[in-house]
């Protein structure tokens, strides 16, 4: 009952974030690493009176190191398998959805039925303080051209659902799913980002926070302070973070598929500074074509956009 009742805090915190998530992920691209010239984040503390464009390396890779230390935590990263194929209970991208069909399925409000986008069988995890160790965690959206996002009211679950099973029940087959005639992604249309289905695998890895996160700005002035700095010029950070390479996991270290952790954005985090919004559910990201991923074929993918 405890787990269940703080999985739903999560989920209750958490919905807008995710589907901001959905709707900017598909727009995924090298935008940032070349948008040098683009004005950046505003900063929560005071500018240098005389600004510099670029810092001294020296002087930013110790800062850079305690906001990494500082901001550090674990994260669930999810690889795609098209062997062995997922069940009815598994952890899934796509497919045919567990569902008790003595329950309402996800519907939006005119009553069209949600298509399942992710599946993840909790028990299956490695062990985490932040989610319960059992039940199924589900993940569904309206088959459309923008997946069922309302910009107007993005938290509102209409257009998209998440929804958690604390118990499942065994007994029911694909079969009796099938039955409810739902829709998934096995047609491989234009109204879903996924096309078949895969297996999902997780594991733990430790993750910093990136540049693209709103809450960098707080950890920046943070990590400066601490290494005796009062004052930073947050543009010359972010000209220094692109003018490097060696600068490049702060821009995309988090990308990919994945649960908790940190979140990766194509351009700017949707996120006010007072959002309460501060756990990573769920991210999805494309894999298309079996040269960009082993998992992926022509009757196989997933791509945003």
């Amino acid at each position: 009952m405890k787990e269940s009742l703080i999985f739903a805090g999560i989920i209750a915190f958490n919905v807008v974030f995710w589907i901001l998530l959905v709707l900017l992920i598909y727009k995924r691209s090298k935008k940032r690493r070349t948008q040098a010239g683009a004005a950046p984040h505003k900063a929560n503390f005071a500018a240098n009176a005389h600004p510099v464009s670029i810092l001294d390396r020296e002087q930013l890779d110790p800062i850079l190191e305690r906001i990494a230390e500082n901001s550090r935590c674990d994260s669930l990263r999810a690889t795609l398998l098209a062997e062995p194929l997922p069940g009815l209970f598994s952890s899934k991208i796509g497919g045919l959805p567990y569902w008790d069909p003595s329950k309402p399925y996800p519907t939006d409000s005119q009553g069209e039925k949600l298509a399942l986008l992710a599946q993840i069988d909790l028990s299956t995890l490695p062990k985490t303080n932040e989610l319960p160790r059992e039940g199924l965690l589900q993940f569904f959206v309206l088959p459309d051209d923008v997946y069922g996002m309302n910009s107007d009211a993005p938290e509102v679950q209409e257009g998209f659902r998440v929804v958690y099973h604390a118990t499942v029940d065994r007994s029911i087959t694909e079969d009796t799913v099938r039955a409810m005639d739902i829709p998934t992604s096995f047609t491989c249309d234009d109204q879903l980002p996924v096309c078949g289905e895969f297996t999902l695998r997780f594991s733990k890895e430790s993750v910093h926070i990136g540049y693209d996160d709103y809450r960098f700005e707080r950890e920046l002035d943070r990590a400066a302070r601490e290494c005796g700095l009062s004052e930073l010029d947050s543009s010359a950070v972010l000209n220094t973070l692109l003018k490097y390479d060696a600068y490049s996991e702060w821009f995309g270290g988090n990308e990919g598929t994945r649960i908790l952790g940190y979140p990766s954005f194509t351009q700017d985090d949707p996120r006010p500074m007072d959002s309460p919004c501060d756990t990573l559910l769920f991210q999805l990201d494309s894999y298309f074509a079996s040269n960009a991923h082993p998992a992926s074929s022509p009757d196989r993918n997933v791509m945003w956009g």
